[in-house]
């Protein structure tokens, strides 16, 4: 079904991730660490760095070594409310053969709701409708989508699961490539 595959997706992404281990140099460890340190508090956290030093990296390791389920989602201008929160879509039913509408929850929503961590990274490339349209949530610890595509249930309301994390990274802002 639809929904199975994405588990296998979702299982192959751990599987890749495991393949791709932060090497744990003493720099390293103190980031690491320091992502450990604030587990319990469910403030967004924004690393800022030049490429390459490692922030998703640290923040990967760190979702590693607190059993976590991490979701990554690279962000740019081209990226929707839709495609962060969810959207109508033909979800195909293989035992009757035919297809449906049904909303879907996008990658936010989904680990907003099961308490995944999420790390976007190249924040500052995102709209700003896109970045508002999720802002109020972690601090809330609601979330509300609007959808048509169910006259009796055009509104979900999620509630934020308590082990949500809301992860960024971002390079520093310069003239150059600036989003």
């Amino acid at each position: 079904s639809y929904i199975s595959k994405q588990r296998s997706e979702a299982c192959a992404i751990n599987e890749r991730q495991e393949e791709h281990r932060l090497v744990l140099t003493d720099t390293a460890r103190e980031n690491v660490s320091k992502i450990l340190e604030v587990l319990d508090d469910p403030i967004p956290i924004l690393l800022e760095g030049s490429t390459g030093v490692g922030k998703s990296a640290s923040v990967m390791e760190a979702a590693k070594q607190a059993d976590r389920t991490l979701v990554r989602y690279n962000m740019s201008s081209r990226v929707t409310i839709d495609d962060l929160l969810g959207k109508v879509t033909l979800v195909p039913d293989p035992i009757t053969q035919t297809t449906s509408l049904m909303f879907v929850d996008g990658p936010f929503t989904n680990a907003f709701a099961k308490g995944y961590w999420i790390l976007f990274d190249e924040l500052n490339l995102a709209q700003d409708t896109v970045l508002q349209a999720i802002e109020s949530a972690p601090d809330t610890h609601q979330l509300t989508i609007n959808h048509s595509s169910s006259a009796e249930k055009s509104t979900i309301i999620y509630r934020m699961h308590p082990n949500f994390r809301l992860f960024a990274t971002q390079n520093p802002s310069t003239d150059f490539f600036k989003g």
